[in-house]
């Protein structure tokens, strides 16, 4: 499972997060939401608590294109 880097990016700056905010609130590093957006893989319990944080299920996610194969 790999997150759409640019996707992502979209939907933080839309929801006027920063990077470093919106890892604050999911629990995890900056350096993971900086890695996702620029195309790295991270570990599923972070995909979820950044998924938790914008409100969307992984259903959701994937329907929304945030989510790939």
């Amino acid at each position: 499972m790999k997150i759409n880097g640019e996707a992502f990016r979209k939907m933080r700056e839309n929801l006027l997060l920063s990077q470093y905010h919106l890892a604050k609130l999911a629990g995890v590093t900056p350096n993971v939401v900086k890695s996702i957006e620029q195309g790295g893989l991270p570990r599923f319990q972070s995909i979820r608590k950044l998924l938790s944080v914008l409100n969307l299920t992984v259903q959701e996610a994937y329907q929304d294109k945030l989510l790939e194969d």
